[in-house]
């Protein structure tokens, strides 16, 4: 089972640097932190490669944590936002539909 973790955590990294950005502004001028929204279930791998992202390249990451359905509705109240890792494309498909999207990569 451990071995799947690690798979797990690997295909996160490369889904975090390769994520889905988001066009809506980061938030205060000057701020380097990444805000990251991401489906509940992927929650105990993305917190290992957040964690491993954050201390190679010193940037934070305001991780939020919800099912893809409320993230969405968050992501679009909120109008900030960095990284969009929902539990499936439909929700990445909707935030397109609204302009929210500025890249895919998967």
């Amino acid at each position: 089972m451990r071995k799947f973790a690690l798979v797990s955590a690997a295909v996160l990294l490369v889904g975090l640097l390769l994520a889905v950005v988001l066009v809506v502004p980061l938030g205060g001028q000057g701020e380097q932190a990444l805000y990251f929204y991401c489906g509940a279930g992927l929650r105990p791998a993305a917190a290992e490669v957040v964690e491993a992202f954050t201390a190679e390249t010193e940037i934070p990451v305001e991780c939020d944590y919800a099912g893809s359905g409320m993230l969405i509705s968050r992501v679009r109240l909120a109008q900030r936002g960095d990284l969009f890792m929902p539990g499936d494309t439909w929700y990445l498909d909707q935030l397109a539909k609204h302009g929210l999207v500025e890249s895919k990569e998967m």
